[in-house]
């Protein structure tokens, strides 16, 4: 985890950087959220990139899936 923000409850075992992660999230291991916010009880699984995007509360990001590679925009995740 670099210069990101983690709220109690939240479970990262990848990588976290520039980002704000809220309550309950789990962050999978060999998976990356890069300058995003993860709000309350998402998951984000194994092997996921994230990158300026916004997961809104309970959304689960599958293994593997690339959210928002080499873009300058942000993208809004909801269930």
């Amino acid at each position: 985890v670099r210069k990101s923000m983690i709220n109690q409850g939240s479970k990262i075992y990848g990588l976290v950087e520039h980002s704000v992660i809220f309550t309950d999230c789990l962050i999978e291991e060999n998976s990356q959220v890069i300058d995003s916010v993860v709000m309350p009880n998402a998951i984000i699984k194994k092997g996921a990139f994230v990158n300026k995007a916004i997961i809104a509360p309970g959304v689960v990001i599958d293994e593997n899936r690339v959210i928002n590679k080499d873009s300058e925009a942000i993208v809004l995740i909801e269930r």
